[in-house]
Parts: structure tokens; sequence; C-alpha cells
């Protein structure tokens, strides 16, 4: 089993091991106000729940959790395909652009190359 603190090694680390070693299981995160999981076939994001929602609503809520307890067990059944991913990192790259996107326009900052000029 992997378990650890997520002060201390972070969820995007844990998530590369957990592809790099291929492994079908479910990773369960809690922190003082979260209580999520992230299930994965042969090391790919599949599903993720969080807070009552789940997919990929859920996973962005899962990647600003930085405190509390990891822990992954492993499955010797795989998961349904509710996130459909060709790459962890690719995926993991579009949440946090989109996370920051979202923070900048609640900031009154706008992606003028959006705007119609």
């Amino acid at each position: 089993a992997l378990a650890g603190d997520l002060s201390l090694v972070g969820i995007f680390d844990v998530i590369q091991v957990i592809e790099n070693s291929k492994m079908t299981g479910l990773l369960l995160i809690k922190s003082e106000t979260n209580l999520a999981n992230v299930s994965f076939n042969r090391g790919k994001i599949v599903d993720a729940e969080a807070d009552g929602f789940r997919g990929e609503f859920a996973f962005r809520i899962i990647v600003e959790i930085s405190n509390g307890s990891f822990e992954f067990s492993l499955s010797p059944e795989e998961f349904p395909i509710v996130i459909h991913v060709s790459s962890n990192t690719n995926f993991l790259l579009d949440v946090l652009t989109q996370l920051d996107t979202e923070k900048a326009e609640k900031n009154g900052m706008r992606n003028l190359g959006l705007e119609d000029l």
C-alpha cells in the first residue's frame, strides 16, 4: 500500500507514482474539510469523487487539497471509466489551466486574447 501526508508529498507526485507503476486501485484522500477518492485503471485516472461531486469536477476539487492524508489500495477489478484521459499529465495540466483561468476571472483579470477587440 502507498500512504502518506499530503503536506509532505503532493497529490501530483502520488498520481505520478501510481501512473508509473500502472497500478489499479483507489486513492483515498482525507483532509479536515474533504473526503475524496480517485480511481485508477492501470495507472490512468478513470474517476474521482469529492464533496458529493463525481468525475472531472470532483477531480478539480481534489487537486486543490494540499494537506491531509492519502492512502492507495490496490484493486483486483478495474473501475468504470467516468473520466476519459489519454494522459494523466495532460489531464492535470488542463485542470490546472482551467482553475487558474477561473481564479484570474474572479479577480477581475480577463484573458484579452479571447475578447473581441
